[in-house]
């Protein structure tokens, strides 16, 4: 890959290259391929025309992850992989603290090595500049990153939802055409972008 490739594919692989453990590796692995498979739209039977899926946050906001003062990589990756390998990209930032200087120079690293990443908003904020409520306010989602206990990842699915919302439309109408034609290509869906 080259400097130049801002595929979801090349974000995936540096994440995975910057996991240290082999189980946080196989981790971000398996919630790529649970966003490949589950980031799709699905239309819900029954008399009602409905569709339903995981969605981007709401459009114009942001996740913000919180990172403290001892916050290492390999707790970030498994939250910002979501948003780094789909259409969400642009909708989160990486709120770091400034004496934690190994995570700010990991991301940098992290970022160069995938430029789809240069997307990610990274921002240096005491806890006070974080907690301000201008900023709190302006965000859709505040995440706290911790990091897991070891050998307990949680379901896939049930991680992804704490980063994304999980949601449905609903016409009426029985096979409302007009309806799915204005909602299956809404930008509001979640979509993976791993070829």
């Amino acid at each position: 890959a080259t400097r130049k490739d801002k595929s979801a594919a090349r974000a995936l692989h540096v994440m995975c290259e910057a996991a240290a453990e082999t189980e946080l590796r196989g981790y971000l692995s398996v919630l790529a391929e649970y966003l490949r498979l589950g980031a799709s739209l699905h239309r819900a039977p029954g008399a009602r025309t409905a569709l339903y899926g995981l969605q981007r946050p709401p459009l114009g906001r942001l996740t913000s992850l919180r990172c403290g003062t001892e916050t290492p990589l390999s707790a970030l990756l498994p939250y910002l992989l979501p948003f780094a390998i789909t259409n969400a990209t642009e909708q989160v930032c990486v709120s770091v603290h400034p004496s934690n200087d190994v995570l700010a120079h990991s991301l940098a690293a992290l970022r160069e090595a995938a430029p789809r990443l240069e997307a990610v908003r990274v921002l240096t904020q005491t806890e006070e500049q974080f907690g301000a409520r201008d900023e709190q306010d302006a965000l859709y989602n505040a995440i706290r990153v911790l990091p897991f206990e070891p050998h307990a990842f949680p379901l896939a699915g049930h991680f992804v939802t704490l980063t994304m919302p999980f949601g449905h439309v609903k016409s009426t109408r029985t096979d409302d055409k007009h309806f799915l034609a204005t909602f299956v290509n809404s930008s509001k869906w979640l979509k993976c972008e791993l070829e």
